[in-house]
């Protein structure tokens, strides 16, 4: 989902808002934040894709695309972390269940 997620983002920044993949672009983006996100996303990488989608929503300029730049990085990063969280969190469940 993450993978997707970052894929979507990436379609997004590589369009500008007047472009005709732009508005493909995101309903991918929406088909996964509405679909899959809210199924498997940790509380922190909700909380960085939430405003994402807000200002997403209403951006109609390249200017508007521009200036959610960080947020792409921090939805990233929040995912990044998430993903390292949980494989920690695996190996920790395997090791206790070996110890039993």
């Amino acid at each position: 989902v993450y993978r997707r997620l970052g894929l979507s983002l990436a379609r997004i920044m590589n369009y500008d808002p007047l472009d005709p993949e732009w508005n493909p672009a995101k309903e991918k983006f929406y088909e996964i934040y509405w679909g899959e996100i809210p199924l498997v996303a940790d509380e922190a990488v909700m909380k960085a894709v939430k405003p994402f989608s807000d200002v997403l929503h209403r951006a109609k300029t390249k200017q508007d695309k521009e200036a959610f730049t960080n947020q792409v990085i921090a939805i990233t990063e929040a995912c990044r972390k998430s993903l390292g969280d949980a494989w920690k969190d695996i190996k920790k469940a395997e090791e206790q269940s070996s110890h039993v």
